[in-house]
């Protein structure tokens, strides 16, 4: 199923400023895929459609589409992990809504660059990753360098997201997960001693649950959020994917519900 803007949002798309851009430079549509389980207030919503409201980010990507100036249609899609990433880079979908910059994802699609490089400055969301234990457990240790506990105990991590891709790096043994939920539910059901997630997806789990989880200090990392494209994509339209990552990254830091994104980096 997707999801297409409604006639409001669509009208918004259609009013073009002064100085219109060609329209050979604008697609016609654009897909854009969100993860298909409920990150709020980021995204809300589980399965195929959205939550009311949907969500900052949804709301932010299509009004970052509108300042591009082009008279796109566009469609949302929700997909699960594996699948979120596959169809990006098969050309199945066109963007996809949120993503850290691993090396794998800079390798095999689009985001925002500077002198051959990532431009950081172009995020439009951050988060710390933390390593989490249940509440009270002292059966695991982390300094900062060394992570000890039991025996044989894993680390568990959202399979394909960018934790996965951290903790791998360290050379941990993991638990994979299908998403941040998945990877909760097995801390919290004593199947895994400890987990590594950005700190967002920890915020965005019930409060029952957060209050039956410890951070362990220090984080990991702070881990960058971006609006990646497809490479196909992104080499038809270079200058809609411009436009386009610019207007998100302003948008995001004049979110007046959220004084925190103002803490990001200037985007320019």
């Amino acid at each position: 199923m997707v999801s297409v803007v409604t006639a409001a949002v669509w009208g918004m798309l259609c009013a073009l400023p002064s100085g219109v851009i060609a329209q050979e430079a604008c697609p016609a549509q654009v897909r854009v895929s969100f993860l298909d389980y409920d990150v709020p207030p980021w995204f809300n919503g589980t399965g195929a459609e959205f939550a009311d409201p949907p969500g900052h980010v949804v709301v932010w990507i299509q009004k970052a589409i509108a300042h591009t100036g082009c008279p796109t249609k566009v469609v949302l899609l929700r997909r699960p992990v594996k699948r979120f990433y596959l169809e990006l880079e098969q050309g199945m979908t066109d963007i996809v809504a949120m993503a850290s910059a691993t090396p794998e994802r800079l390798a095999s699609s689009a985001f925002p660059m500077i002198h051959g490089q990532l431009n950081a400055r172009l995020t439009y969301l951050s988060s710390d990753t933390s390593l989490w234990v249940r509440q009270g457990d002292r059966s695991v240790q982390w300094d900062g360098r060394v992570l000890r506990g039991p025996q044989g105990f894993k680390v568990g991590v959202s399979s394909g997201q960018g934790s996965e891709a951290l903790a791998r790096k360290r050379g941990w043994n993991l638990e994979l997960g299908v998403n941040g939920v998945s990877v909760i539910d097995k801390l919290l059901a004593g199947r895994s001693h400890v987990i590594l997630l950005p700190d967002i997806t920890v915020a965005a789990s019930p409060p029952q649950e957060q209050a039956r989880m410890e951070r362990l200090l220090p984080s990991l990392e702070q881990t960058l959020f971006f609006s990646p494209a497809n490479k196909q994509f992104h080499a038809r339209y270079p200058g809609f994917m411009s436009r386009y990552w610019d207007a998100l990254c302003q948008i995001s830091r004049a979110e007046p519900d959220l004084p925190m994104q103002k803490k990001l980096p200037p985007c320019r």
